[in-house]
């Protein structure tokens, strides 16, 4: 994702409330022996997928350690939430204000795949507090709301691709090769796009186009006949010799 830059003032101003927790989110763990220090977190910037309902992130765990803090960023589905992204290893010596980004969290199941997506930045403030308080706290969503103003709905998609040693950004076009077919299709359901790329080989006998392993061994014995397997009924050893 972009640079983020937060504005230092605002964030001192941040360390003496609740931001970026809702209003009515407590703050409080599962346990009720912890409360997230107010001076620790004092902004959140989260990039979702379309669609999702802004109003569910919370702040599902912290973990903090002897030296360094993990923080878990869930997903309330009403059902089961879970776990969309997370910020790993912020040193316990942190920068005042310190900017830690986001890196999304593998799904398995299908219709969170799109989670994947997930981009954004975590500021922290201060780490004095709540280096007081070694442990694994975890949060009811309700607890840990982040507040939706913080939740930008829509800013993913490829960042660039490389290519060998060249970075490629802006508009990328890819281009059809010599028998070479690209296929685009969309499914509305996933709202993803997959292309296809196929190779059209002549045979001899016109082309065929290789999809799969099936039509790779079928063009190639099509081209080149049957390949000699043995010598005389003998079959070659581990290392292919006869």
């Amino acid at each position: 994702m972009p640079t983020y830059t937060p504005l230092a003032e605002w964030c001192d101003e941040n360390a003496h409330r609740q931001f970026p927790l809702t209003d009515e989110s407590s703050g409080r763990d599962l346990t009720g022996n912890f409360q997230l220090p107010q001076p620790f977190l004092v902004d959140a910037l989260i990039c979702v997928p379309p669609g999702v309902d802004i109003d569910k992130f919370f702040v599902m765990t912290i973990l903090v350690r002897l030296g360094s803090i993990d923080i878990s960023i869930g997903y309330d589905d009403g059902a089961d939430p879970f776990e969309v992204a997370k910020v790993s290893s912020i040193p316990m010596d942190a920068a005042r204000n310190s900017v830690y980004y986001l890196t999304a969290s593998p799904q398995t199941v299908a219709e969170r795949i799109v989670f994947q997506l997930t981009t954004g930045a975590l500021v922290i403030g201060s780490t004095d507090q709540i280096r007081q308080f070694p442990g694994l706290w975890q949060f009811e969503p309700a607890s840990a709301y982040i507040i939706a103003s913080r939740v930008t709905e829509g800013l993913v998609g490829v960042q660039a691709l490389q290519i060998g040693q060249s970075i490629l950004t802006g508009a990328v076009v890819l281009q059809e090769g010599s028998n070479v077919t690209l296929s685009p299709s969309y499914d509305a359901g996933t709202g993803v796009t997959t292309i296809r790329i196929s190779a059209n080989v002549d045979t001899g006998g016109g082309e065929s186009t290789i999809v799969d392993d099936d039509t790779l061994i079928a063009a190639l014995l099509a081209r080149f006949g049957r390949p000699i397997t043995s010598l005389t009924g003998v079959t070659p050893d581990d290392n292919g010799n006869i």
